[in-house]
């Protein structure tokens, strides 16, 4: 309840729970909700349209529904820390411009900020860990976002229609980009997958016009239908995989045929079939015989462990492994011997 009103201007808010009375303050242009509140019920200051700031101690830790809606006078928004839920429409407010979301919120609720025109900066607490449906659908002033580390989703039409978003960091830590997600963000040149994601949803970057460029990680596992339908300067998508890998993914046959798919990787080449195994079936393959005269005495350079032959007539060879000398000498053999040694001199 409000235990304290000075008149006029300012309006100073006391009490455990803050509830709805507008003949109290609706001409109120400031308000300061003294530190021990622990709550702001729903439509609490519902319609104070000439309230142009607002001050929330660290004690509140729920903001209800509508509490905020329609006090289009406001043009900033501070929530500490403290605060932990936020209800649909709490801060419905035309005309706000920034937004600083403490990190004691841990997900944004369906439809938290929709069709705010004029909204141009947001920055979202490190406690979130989802950004649900339509939070940010049709802010149309909103040029970039900074998505933090501790975000595992990003719901359906989350930034549906935010045709200013230049650019969007998507942390490593997010898992699942919803369908619509990006829907109609015209002014994104280019966009970065991390490789923790494994799911795009249909239309997730639909009507992206602006779009040229898209990394995708081969982490991904599906690609929702009309994933990039409307983006007609799409040329290239660079994929972190094979050509084998990106056909192995569920819908990447959605992907406009006009898109030029870039491998990162090349395909791997199959690994040498293993020697069969002597048998009487399969004899061993007599290696070619070099060109040298009987009882030739020769140098020859070694490769060590390799098995190398020589032969020194057409009946007399030999057949040395060597361990690790660069050089090996071969002596003029007794030729009524199959296989001959060889000394090998070390370097």
């Amino acid at each position: 309840m409000i235990t304290d009103y000075y008149g006029g201007e300012q309006l100073i808010a006391a009490g455990s729970a803050l509830y709805y009375r507008p003949s109290v303050w609706q001409k109120a242009t400031q308000l300061v909700i003294e530190n021990g509140a622990v709550s702001v019920g729903a439509n609490a200051f519902q319609g104070c349209v000439n309230l142009s700031s607002i001050t929330i101690p660290n004690s509140v830790t729920g903001i209800g529904a509508n509490a905020f809606n329609g006090c289009s006078g406001l043009t900033r928004l501070v929530i500490p820390d403290s605060v932990t839920s936020i209800g649909n429409n709490a801060f419905a407010c035309a005309n706000l411009e920034s937004i600083i979301i403490g990190d004691g919120l841990t997900d944004l609720q369906s439809f938290a900020f929709p069709s705010y025109a004029k909204l141009s900066h947001i920055t979202i607490g490190h406690g979130i860990t989802a950004i649900k449906g339509g939070a940010f659908r049709n802010c149309s002033a909103l040029t970039s976002v900074i998505i933090p580390d501790s975000v595992t989703s990003i719901g359906a039409d989350a930034f549906n229609g935010c045709s200013a978003l230049t650019s969007v960091a998507i942390p490593d830590s997010v898992t699942s980009i919803g369908s619509d997600a990006f829907y109609g963000c015209s002014g994104l040149t280019s966009v970065a997958i991390p490789d923790s994601v494994t799911s795009i949803g249909y239309c997730a970057f639909s009507g992206c016009s602006g779009l040229t460029s898209v990394a995708i990680p081969n982490s991904v596992t599906s690609i929702g239908f009309s994933v990039f339908s409307g983006c007609g300067a799409l040329t290239n998508i660079y994929y972190a995989g094979t050509e084998t890998q990106w056909n192995a993914i569920s819908g990447h046959d959605y992907v406009p045929a006009s898109v030029n798919i870039r491998y990162e990787s090349v395909e791997p080449e199959e690994p040498d079939k293993p020697d069969s195994p002597d048998t009487p079936d399969n004899p061993p393959t007599e290696p070619e015989k070099p060109a040298v005269r009987e009882g030739q005495i020769r140098f020859f350079p070694y490769s060590p462990g390799n098995i190398y032959y020589h032969y020194v007539s057409e009946s007399v060879y030999v057949q040395a492994i060597v361990p690790d000398a660069e050089q090996c000498r071969l002596v003029r053999p007794d030729v009524r011997v199959k296989r001959i040694a060889v000394k090998v001199r070390r370097s």
